[in-house]
């Protein structure tokens, strides 16, 4: 199916936006965590590049068990390879 000019201009309006939200709820996590990822307690860069150290919006409490969507006290600033190793995706050394 292909899109109008107009129903794509409004997808990318629309995911500008959603990327607007995302970026002011990470800034405002790395304020009240005062930068410091705690999972492994190291300082969190907003600007970074590097993939493992991306900066991600993680749920303390999954949705799928009862926990909250947008609520900040559910949602935690972490590093990427933090997060995968959160969630079992990353090999660990033992």
């Amino acid at each position: 199916m292909l899109m109008t000019e107009m129903q794509l201009n409004l997808l990318n309006l629309m995911q500008h936006k959603n990327m607007q939200i995302n970026n002011n709820l990470k800034g405002k996590l790395y304020k009240s965590q005062k930068g410091i990822c705690p999972v492994c307690s190291y300082t969190i860069d907003l600007n970074t590049i590097m993939y493992s150290f991306k900066p991600v919006i993680h749920h303390k409490m999954p949705i799928s068990k009862g926990g909250s969507r947008g609520s900040m006290s559910n949602l935690v600033l972490i590093h990427k390879g933090c997060h995968m190793e959160v969630h079992g995706m990353k090999n660990k050394a033992d």
